[in-house]
């Protein structure tokens, strides 16, 4: 399998150092939010066809900068897992993500080989494994409006599916996992170009449990093979035509 990106040593690294992931240091990589792009008929970006929008990117190096919501997210997520980014939220936006406990585990970095390549995400948080290998619950973070959060439960929505599988093929077992939706406001004076200052925390955190099975874990598994061989068929004739 031949894709545009690899997993290097800094990534491992950045990932914790995890010993079992070294061994997968050198291998072509695919994300499932490049797997979403390429599936998409819009990009989030460019407005484009999702395919367009990921060889813009990742083929010819196209930045696209943050509209907002990734900063956003991302202050969120180590504030309440970290305390970090404190001084990016008013008191009582810090008040609503106080009442939010982390499990323990943050960004905790996970790989589901395929062969030919690999898959590699990282769980928001999660609770450390007993001694038997247990992991009593997955959590993901969103900051979502309350009208917007519906679309977490689309049938397409398997991110968390393939983190699961992929702790499970480390020999752990997940119990439970969740969403925690934190209720965000300003969104859409963010789309209209005015940037993370116009996007602050609602009143609202709501947990909502995640269903997964094999089945949901298989169907995560063929999607990111089908869209692999894809992007990798596109990639080598990409590198043909620009020797």
């Amino acid at each position: 399998m031949d894709l545009p990106k690899i997993y290097n040593d800094k990534m491992w690294e950045r990932g914790g150092s995890i010993e079992a992931h070294k061994k997968y240091i050198g291998k072509p990589y695919i994300s499932w939010s490049a797997v979403e792009t390429w599936r998409s008929s819009k990009g989030f970006n460019t407005g484009q066809l999702g395919r367009i929008e990921l060889m813009m990117k990742y083929f010819l190096g196209e930045r696209f900068p943050d509209s907002g919501f990734g900063q956003f997210g991302n202050e969120t997520e180590s504030y309440i897992c970290e305390r970090q980014f404190a001084d990016m939220f008013e008191e009582h936006e810090r008040k609503v993500l106080d009442t939010i406990t982390p499990l323990g585990v943050f960004q905790r970095e996970v790989i589901m080989p395929f062969r030919g390549f690999i898959l590699i995400g990282y769980i928001d948080d999660m609770t450390p494994p007993d001694e038997k290998g247990n992991v009593e619950l997955v959590r993901d973070y969103k900051t979502k409006s309350k009208s917007s959060k519906k679309d977490l439960h689309d049938v397409d929505k398997l991110q968390l599916d393939l983190y699961i599988g992929a702790l499970q093929k480390e020999g752990l077992k997940v119990k439970k996992a969740e969403y925690c939706i934190i209720e965000r406001l300003g969104g859409r004076e963010c789309m209209q170009g005015k940037g993370r200052v116009v996007l602050s925390i609602g009143k609202e955190v709501w947990y909502e449990d995640y269903s997964f099975n094999n089945d949901t874990i298989k169907r995560a598994k063929d999607l990111v093979r089908e869209a692999a061989k894809e992007i990798s068929e596109y990639w080598k004739v990409f590198k043909m035509l620009n020797k």
